[in-house]
């Protein structure tokens, strides 16, 4: 008789806890509008000296399930100088953020060199969430730390490769911004 109880219960325990997850995202969704994070956002970050832009794209990673923020780093001659790639992150709906943690990748090791954590905006206009803004904090290699904020628009198009030069993209991108980038 045990083992009957036991064999029944897990699958109601799994099928309650999925319909946990499914009422949570119709109450989202009805109070804050449907979620579009999806797609290739560039970062203006105006604190930063030398590497002020980014090119990320946002994913959603089913196996994981979670949303995937991973990008590059750029000089502002538009040649990269480091990939991020997203290790964990979080919808707070509550709060209206989107949270990451994420690990660094400089272009001439590809070693892992820093991880962070980034928190981006969220913002609900005419029954749509997506972001507007965010900031980051993470370790350099030398064991300091950095907070910095940044800007965040769509964008249509993303480099090719990761290790390509992507002034054309961050000019079309930011066009209040063109005397921050170098040619």
């Amino acid at each position: 008789m045990e083992w009957l109880f036991l064999a029944l219960s897990i699958p109601i325990g799994v099928a309650a806890a999925r319909i946990d997850v499914l009422i949570s995202w119709v109450f989202n969704r009805i109070k804050h509008g449907r979620l579009e994070i999806r797609g290739s956002w560039a970062e203006w970050i105006p604190g930063s000296s030398g590497r002020q832009f980014s090119i990320g794209t946002i994913q959603y990673n089913v196996l994981r399930r979670r949303y995937n923020f991973d990008g590059t780093n750029y000089y502002n001659n538009g040649e990269p100088y480091c990939h991020w790639q997203t290790v964990t992150s979080y919808v707070d709906y509550d709060k209206l953020e989107f949270h990451y943690i994420f690990a660094t990748k400089d272009v001439a090791t590809l070693q892992t060199t820093s991880y962070g954590y980034g928190v981006l905006q969220l913002v609900s206009r005419n029954g749509i969430l997506s972001p507007e803004d965010g900031y980051y904090i993470y370790a350099t290699p030398d064991g300091s730390a950095l907070s910095l904020s940044h800007t965040l628009v769509r964008v249509a198009a993303v480099p090719s490769n990761r290790n390509d030069n992507s002034i054309d993209i961050l000019r079309a991108a930011f066009p209040k911004h063109q005397d921050a980038l170098e040619s």
